[in-house]
């Protein structure tokens, strides 16, 4: 007996330590997988756990909810079904899962799931026990919910970048393209398949795409936002102007992973600038043309001065009654350049042509203003002009500036129609702050001031505001279209100036034109004049062809006196011949540009199209009518404006021959 009873005792603790090692891998397992086990006893409502305690939820051992109305008492709010609604155990369900957030000891919620299977029940049927597990899954509903809250966030941004009207393209590190929404595919006619995977590069033409990638990559290296307007193509070839603004995209850690660029089609507007230019200028010469007319007396004055002087001592010399022919030829060319200059400088002012920026002296700008419309004053009007000594230079375009000053002189003669005194000036002036005047505001900064002012009627007040409105005149029909000062407006804005006036009714108005003034020592560019001993030749042949004989004679004449062998025609077809036949006979050739049949540039195209490499003169009174491209393309060949001087002529024919041995 005894020995059975140490038999069963040495069965028991084994079953006992079997069972505490059972619990103890249980609990290891339960605690491992953050799960609780439960035992509820309906009628008692008491809950007894023997499974690990559910330190998960912030519990404190012991603390842990012993009823059920307890535990509920913890639950989320919002996680509670409606009062009215009947429960599990009121449905008749054995078995069911709920999932909860529950307030631990903390004050914080987390998500549990409950596993509940009902494990006894009364005679009648009734649920009277229940057994279940608690299970903390809130890692794993916060991961669930960040990636629900992330997916939703991608396809609001998918949709929104699908209604944008500007292109979006997203590259990586690589210059791949990662994202290319459909208003892309609508403006580059580039489909997104096409495009993802690919370089930014490799739907442009070869000439651009190494800048488009440099500017993604500076955009990468410097970590900063980039914006610009470029020409950009389509897939078919055609170009498109876009905004690009450009940025970079980083990760959660800051690290940069690629670029977003965000690109606005600006085609329409960019066309509508160019429009808006061109219509500029032709507004802007034929508002020249109407200065013209206003000049024309003035200037036919001048020109008729000239011709006289020329004329009285042609007619002398013939006779013999100059008591020095030598002076006399003085005479007669210096009124010859003098008439030279006035022609060169009625086509500069009335050719059309794209504004030129460059270093000026203002001073030479009004001086050649003034040589204008001086003599298109009425006796009556006093002129006076008060100049700066050592003026400071400004960047613009001589010729508009000049249609500005003959604007402003005009309009106060005008309002001087019984005489008076018309001043113009030029001073400095600085602005240390922001200076408003009648057309805007000026920057601080140093300015030439050039100022017109008038004794005449004057403005009223409520027109002072008005002078600068388009169509806006006081002048009678016929006499004015109003476009004057918005033009002046206009071309002083676009040189970064204003123009600003004062008036007082019965005494005169003050027009004052404000310019950048540049207060560096910077040279005015000067062109280079002939030396006064012209380069001789060493007896080169030249081909001379003109229509007016007595030009092409007298050409002949220059170039024999400078000591080249010369030979003349005046038929464009007879140079052809001429030439085609002895082109080794010839170092250079002088074409007239405006001849019946064929130009000179035609000619000279002809030349070289047969493989001939003898400079080439063209010779020709208005250089407006060359084609510039087609000059370019034309080796060893310049421009000689008429009229010339023989110095002219020698000087250029050097320049040409320079190291070029004669023909033997």
């Amino acid at each position: 007996m005894a020995e059975q009873l140490a038999a069963f005792k040495a069965e028991m603790d084994r079953l006992r330590s079997e069972l505490s090692a059972s619990e103890q891998r249980l609990s290891f397992a339960t605690s491992s997988a953050r799960l609780a086990w439960w035992d509820w006893d309906i009628l008692s409502g008491r809950v007894t756990r023997f499974g690990a305690q559910p330190g998960f939820l912030g519990f404190a051992p012991g603390d842990t909810p012993l009823t059920a109305a307890s535990w509920y008492g913890r639950v989320h709010p919002d996680d509670l079904a409606a009062p009215e609604a009947p429960t599990p155990l009121q449905q008749g369900v054995s078995e069911w899962t709920e999932e909860l957030r529950v307030r631990g000891d903390d004050g914080r919620y987390r998500w549990v799931r409950n596993r509940i299977q009902v494990s006894e029940r009364d005679t009648e049927g009734r649920p009277t026990r229940v057994l279940g597990t608690t299970q903390d899954i809130h890692e794993e509903r916060c991961t669930a919910e960040a990636g629900r809250r992330a997916e939703e966030t991608m396809r609001r941004d998918a949709q929104s970048l699908a209604q944008l009207q500007d292109a979006v393209v997203c590259t990586d590190v690589d210059l791949r393209i990662t994202a290319w929404n459909h208003a892309a595919e609508r403006i580059f006619l580039w489909t997104r398949d096409e495009l993802i995977g690919h370089r930014v590069g490799d739907r442009l033409p070869p000439e651009i795409a190494d800048g488009a990638e440099q500017h993604l990559r500076s955009v990468i290296a410097e970590a900063r936002s980039v914006s610009g307007e470029w020409e950009d193509y389509r897939k078919d070839g055609s170009r498109v102007w876009i905004d690009w603004r450009s940025q970079v995209v980083t990760d959660a850690r800051g690290s940069v992973v690629g670029t977003v660029s965000v690109g606005h089609d600006i085609t329409e507007r960019r066309f509508a600038e160019l429009k808006r230019r061109e219509l500029e200028l032709q507004l802007f010469h034929a508002q020249k043309m109407e200065t013209m007319g206003l000049l024309a007396g003035g200037i036919a004055h001048d020109f008729n001065n000239i011709l006289t002087v020329i004329l009285m001592l042609a007619e002398l010399g013939a006779a013999g009654m100059t008591a020095s022919p030598e002076v006399a030829f003085k005479d007669i060319r210096k009124g010859g350049l003098r008439a030279k200059d006035l022609v060169r400088r009625i086509l500069t002012f009335s050719r059309p042509s794209e504004p030129e920026r460059r270093v000026i002296d203002i001073s030479a700008v009004v001086e050649e203003a003034l040589s204008f419309v001086r003599n298109t004053l009425a006796p009556s009007i006093e002129l006076r002009v008060e100049l700066m000594p050592r003026c400071p230079t400004t960047l613009g375009d001589a010729n508009q500036i000049q249609h500005v000053l003959i604007n402003l002189v005009s309009n106060a003669a005008f309002a001087m129609p019984h005489g008076g005194t018309l001043t113009i000036r030029i001073r400095q002036q600085h602005c240390r702050r922001n200076y408003r005047v009648a057309t805007g505001e000026l920057t601080p900064g140093p300015y030439l001031v050039i100022e017109v002012e008038d004794s005449g009627v004057g403005i009223q007040e409520a027109n002072v505001c008005k002078v600068f409105d388009a169509f806006f005149t006081t002048k009678a029909p016929g006499e004015g279209t109003g476009l004057g000062l918005p033009i002046v407006r206009g071309i002083a804005e676009e040189h970064g100036g204003a123009v600003d006036v004062t008036s007082v009714v019965g005494k005169g108005s003050l027009f004052s034109l404000f310019l950048p003034a540049i207060t560096s020592d910077q040279d005015t560019l000067v062109a280079e004049s002939p030396s006064e001993l012209s380069p001789r030749g060493r007896g080169e042949r030249v081909l001379v062809v003109d229509d007016e004989e007595s030009i092409a004679i007298l050409t002949r004449s220059a170039l024999e006196g400078l000591g080249y062998s010369a030979v003349h025609t005046t038929s464009p077809e007879a140079f052809l011949r001429e030439f085609e036949s002895n082109s080794t006979a010839y170092d250079l050739v002088i074409v007239d540009h405006t001849m019946p049949r064929v130009t000179g540039l035609e000619l000279a195209q002809r030349v070289r199209q047969a493989g001939h490499v003898q400079p080439i003169i063209i010779a020709t009174g208005f250089s407006g009518r060359l084609s510039r491209p087609a000059l370019e393309r034309l080796s060893d060949t310049i421009v000689l404006e008429k009229p010339f001087d023989v110095a002219e002529l020698a000087t250029n024919l050097r320049r040409l021959l320079a190291g070029r041995p004669p023909t033997t």
